[in-house]
């Protein structure tokens, strides 16, 4: 299996155009899915929300006023923790499902895109896997910079901010160029 850090670096420098053209050469196969990606697609937008109002303490106060004996800089610490597991919950674990990744293994290979293989072997990744049934149980903790993870095994796992971030943004791209082959596939909002 290809390294974690090959495949994000691969996955993140890639023109995202390229993935998206493969995406929609093969919109057929995301027909099927646009009720599961649309809901996907508002949890994406609502933890952006969540990222643009971990910027502003003086909302985070009004929203959380028990923080306001906290120094600003652990408040917003704090919520970056937040917005970081947010992401990646709504990224890794919600917008994953077995039948949506076999639609892109089919789409990957009758479109022959490399950059889109490479995308999915990322989403798909051992070291993937384990961080998100991590998520999904509840078996992580935040460091100073990044985040530890365990799962039945034990063994602790850890991830940078900055690699759990590209790593978001990249699987959000995927699954959103997703929903828009499958708005397209649906012919919404054509009249």
């Amino acid at each position: 299996m290809a390294n974690f850090d090959y495949l994000l670096q691969s996955v993140v420098t890639t023109d995202s155009a390229v993935i998206r053209d493969a995406l929609f050469s093969e919109k057929e196969l995301f027909r099927e899915f646009l009720s599961p990606l649309n809901q996907f697609s508002m949890f994406a937008g609502l933890s952006r929300v969540h990222e643009k109002l971990s910027k502003r303490p003086d909302i985070v106060l009004d929203i959380y006023p028990e923080f306001e004996k906290l120094p600003p800089s652990l408040v917003l610490g704090e919520f970056d923790n937040a917005e970081n597991l947010l992401h990646s919950f709504v990224n890794i674990v919600y917008g994953r499902s077995d039948d949506l990744m076999a639609a892109l293994r089919t789409a990957a290979r009758r479109s022959k895109s490399e950059e889109l293989a490479l995308a999915i072997k990322l989403v798909d990744h051992d070291d993937v896997r384990k961080l998100r049934n991590a998520l999904a149980h509840g078996t992580t903790e935040f460091t100073g910079d990044g985040l530890d993870y365990w799962n039945d095994d034990k063994v602790r796992y850890s991830i940078t901010n900055v690699k759990l971030k590209l790593l978001n943004r990249s699987i959000r791209c995927i699954f959103l160029w997703c929903f828009a082959a499958s708005v397209e596939a649906n012919g919404v909002g054509k009249q």
